[in-house]
């Protein structure tokens, strides 16, 4: 018994020994807390990128539907304010769509937006694929300046039988005091 008490006792003290060599010291907690901001103002930014990025696709898409369907009609999409003017150049298989928030801003889905999205879609019949491409012009979401395009191929049927979408982004946010962040 006296023999196990003396082990449990040296194993107390370094235990104590190692605990006290590693508690934390004020560098160490300084690196954890910058990192930790860091790590919260980095998230803050990618969810920003992914708001604008998914609200701008969700345009384009929502108005490449509203087309599909009323192919020659000159009405405004539902969901768009008066303030967004559409503009559609029709060519055999080809279309461009230019959708303009003007200089001043439009206020759209809870977000002001400016400048405009350009993008075209061409339908292959053959291969039952729709590639919509699009490009922003002086495009602003909120007060931060977006760059970038996105190509989203729409496939209707891949090897499995399964719609397929495909895409590719090139996008960079500016923010006014010149922080940036991109996605691709």
């Amino acid at each position: 018994m006296k023999n196990f008490n003396y082990v449990l006792r040296n194993i107390t003290i370094l235990l104590v020994v190692a605990v006290t060599l590693n508690s934390c010291s004020e560098s160490n907690e300084d690196v954890l807390i910058d990192n930790a901001a860091n790590d919260a103002v980095e998230l803050a930014r990618s969810a920003e990128v992914d708001a604008a990025s998914s609200s701008v696709t969700d345009i384009v898409t929502e108005i490449f539907e509203f087309d599909e369907v009323n192919p020659n009609s000159r009405l405004q999409p539902p969901a768009l304010p008066d303030c967004v003017t559409i503009t559609v150049v029709v060519e055999q298989g080809f279309r461009e769509v230019t959708i303009d928030f003007g200089t001043e801003g439009c206020l759209v889905r809870g977000h002001i937006l400016k400048g405009q999205i350009v993008f075209s879609y061409t339908r292959d019949i053959e291969a039952q694929e729709v590639l919509i491409t699009y490009d922003l012009v002086d495009f602003y979401f909120d007060n931060k300046n977006v760059l970038g395009s996105r190509t989203i191929l729409r496939t209707r049927e891949n090897d499995n039988g399964n719609p397929q979408f495909t895409h590719n982004l090139d996008f960079t946010v500016i923010w006014p005091n010149g922080l940036q962040a991109s996605r691709n």
